[in-house]
């Protein structure tokens, strides 16, 4: 079962699974960081039961 939880700047280096299709665009880190620190609310992982990112 997958699991819905906060997104964590720990999950920026695990992302990149899933920004592996060609329509998905990729920021730099610092907008990440910046999107996080302003709307923490606002992004959510999804977990896969091996603990791998599904989504976000």
């Amino acid at each position: 079962m997958s699991l819905l939880r906060p997104f964590s700047a720990n999950d920026l280096f695990n992302f990149n699974n899933v920004n592996l299709d060609p329509w998905t665009e990729t920021y730099s880190v610092s907008y990440y960081l910046q999107y996080l620190t302003y709307w923490p609310d606002l992004i959510t992982a999804a977990e896969a039961p091996n603990r791998s990112l599904m989504g976000y």
